[in-house]
This record gives structure tokens, C-alpha cells and sequence, in this order.
């Protein structure tokens, strides 16, 4: 099976009106026969910070930022941790999705981020996204997302803020013209 959503962004639709969704950007790491797999990356956490997550699981960090976010990744395994970051991509448990990001999960990462020693770029989450095998295919036909190509650099460095406008507007789509409900010729 092909997998045309990897490496990809998905771009809610106005009318995705679910809470978990809604005006949101997610980077695609896993499309097969066994469903799809990403992470949102523009729904932060305004309650929780990289410093809470290091003193939660009792990691000492010496360059904790109070005011970086930490992200809800989505509605699945909202207790795991996942790190969307540029290269490098040889931790423990890392999937590459482009040559230019990859998702890991595995505590080299987090320890590597907490001595300053982990990626340039990176945004932690915390959950993730999930589809069954044909789910995603049907809100894609439904009109509820849009399918982009993925650029590391604004998925990790757009504010959770402008990223949904932003990246609608790369892909020449003025945000302010797009109907809540769609059709189908």
C-alpha cells in the first residue's frame, strides 16, 4: 500500500468543528493498511510547559523555558510523549517522516533536550492523533481536511496562534473564503 498522507499535513476545514480538531495542522507520520498516525501540532497546552513535563517525570534540565509550550498532540495515549523535531533522527525510537523531521518517543530524546544536547528545532506533545484503516480517506472525501505538502520549518517554528492561517495561506488559500460547507462535482 502506497502512503499518500505521509510526510504530509493535514489542514482542518471550518466546518471540523470537533474540539480536538478544530482549526488545527497535523503532521502525518503513519498512513497503511493498519489506519493513520500524526500528532497536531498548533493546540497548545496553556497550563503546561516544557519545565513541568522534565519536572514530572523527575528529570533535572538545564535550559527549562517556563514559556515554552508543550502541545496536545490529540485524543490518543494523551498520557505519552512524543517530540516532533528536524535532525538529527537517530534516537532510540525515532520515525523519520522527510528527510527534515522525524517523531520520537523515547527517553534519549527528552534526556538530550534536558542537558541541551537534543535538535535545534523540536515541539513536544503530549497525545496524538489516530485514524482506522479507511477513516482518514472518508474525512478527506467528506470535505473535512485539506492534504499539504509537510515544510519542517513552519511546523516547528509557527506559533499554535498563526499556523492554521499560515499554512493555508503557502498553500494560496485566503482562510476568510473558505465555506464551513463544501460539495462535490
Amino acid at each position: 500500500m502506497s502512503n499518500p498522507f505521509v510526510g504530509k499535513s493535514l489542514v482542518a476545514m471550518p466546518r471540523l468543528e470537533d474540539p480536538w480538531f478544530f482549526r488545527s495542522v497535523v503532521c502525518m507520520a503513519i498512513h497503511d493498511a493498519g489506519g493513520s498516525f500524526g500528532v497536531v501540532v498548533n493546540n497548545s497546552l496553556s497550563d503546561i510547559s516544557e519545565a513541568d513535563v522534565f519536572r514530572s517525570i523527575g528529570m533535572a534540565c538545564s535550559k527549562c523555558n517556563q514559556s515554552r509550550p508543550v502541545f496536545c498532540g490529540g485524543p490518543v495515549r494523551e498520557d505519552g510523549l512524543f517530540v516532533l523535531h528536524g535532525p538529527p533522527f537517530d534516537w532510540k525510537s525515532c520515525l523519520p517522516i522527510t528527510p527534515y523531521i522525524g517523531l520520537s518517543f523515547s527517553r534519549d530524546i527528552v534526556e538530550a533536550i534536558a542537558a541541551d544536547r537534543g535538535p535545534a528545532s523540536y515541539k513536544m506533545m503530549l497525545g496524538c492523533s489516530g485514524w482506522s484503516p479507511g477513516q482518514l480517506e472518508n474525512e478527506i472525501c467528506e470535505n473535512a481536511w485539506l492534504v499539504h505538502t509537510v515544510s519542517a520549518d513552519l511546523l516547528l517554528s509557527l506559533s499554535a496562534d498563526s499556523c492554521w492561517d499560515t499554512v493555508l495561506q503557502k498553500m494560496g488559500i485566503r482562510p476568510e473564503f473558505l465555506a464551513a460547507e463544501g460539495g462535490n462535482a
